[in-house]
């Protein structure tokens, strides 16, 4: 499921690499619960608000019940 959001916030959190900030705008725009993502800079915040960051392996074991909440 895919859904086309304008960010509603201006965010400056990841200072080593600001671009990375437009994906949590844009997840904080959508409401998301998670964002799953190979990138360092985003992976070192683990969450962001009530937001989630995992990589794939983890998000995937998350969904088969193997990862407890954090």
């Amino acid at each position: 499921m895919a859904r086309t959001v304008t960010p509603a916030v201006q965010l400056d959190i990841i200072k080593e690499d600001p671009p990375d900030n437009r994906i949590l705008e844009c997840a904080v725009s959508a409401g998301a619960d998670y964002i799953v993502s190979g990138d360092n800079d985003l992976l070192r915040l683990g969450r962001y608000d009530s937001i989630r960051i995992l990589n794939v392996a983890d998000f995937l074991d998350l969904a088969q019940g193997e990862v407890p909440e954090s």
